[in-house]
């Protein structure tokens, strides 16, 4: 009775930890949100992305599942051939649990084998689409703090008379340790479009 207690009490702390680092780094987006994150525009060429999709459930399996791809893909593929680590987030809305992501590495050159790194898990390569307008924004810090370059985004979004096309994508540009570290630097792309005017207008005025 008393392990099963325990064990209770540990989850709570985690679920409670959890939460904490989501408001911290929720207070750091409201002090920085004047700051210069600044969000380019530019066009992404059609890339080869070897990757699975999924559901994870949580963000602890999140990490888990990153750090298992990260320890045996270089070890399966030529280093020459791998690109960054790269997600694209095809939930709809920001959750902790349940979201649907396609995790693995852009390519530079073809990979012709399904790479199986599990009983469950296996990469095979695919081409990602090209997008002619995608709105990026760099982020570094630790793993909560990728949404506040989706903030920053959304505000220019919204500034600016566009709408989102499609699932964002994150790009490591430098990733270590994603349970610890702080140093992470993170593009962030979110594909574009710019809003119907006629249509907006309809809108407010229905509004």
């Amino acid at each position: 009775m008393l392990l099963i207690k325990k064990a209770e009490l540990e989850q709570t702390l985690r679920e409670d930890s959890q939460r904490l680092r989501g408001i911290e780094a929720r207070i750091k987006q409201n002090q920085l949100a004047d700051d210069a994150l600044d969000v380019v525009i530019k066009s992404v060429p059609a890339q080869l992305f070897l990757s699975i999709r999924t559901i994870i459930p949580s963000p602890e399996e999140m990490i888990e599942l990153v750090q298992h791809i990260q320890g045996v893909i270089p070890s399966r593929v030529n280093q020459r051939v791998l690109g960054p680590f790269a997600g694209i987030v095809y939930t709809d809305s920001f959750t902790l649990t349940n979201n649907d992501v396609e995790l693995g590495y852009l390519l530079k050159k073809p990979v012709d084998d399904l790479i199986v790194i599990s009983e469950e898990y296996a990469l095979q390569m695919r081409e990602l689409p090209a997008v002619q307008t995608m709105a990026t924004a760099v982020q570094s810090g630790g793993p909560e703090l990728v949404f506040l370059a989706l903030g920053r985004i959304g505000q220019w979004i919204e500034a600016n008379g566009y709408r989102i096309a499609g699932p964002y994508r994150e790009i490591g540009l430098e990733l270590s340790n994603l349970s610890t570290s702080d140093e992470m630097i993170v593009e962030v792309q979110m594909p574009v479009e710019r809003l119907n005017t006629t249509s907006a207008l309809a809108a407010t005025t229905r509004e």
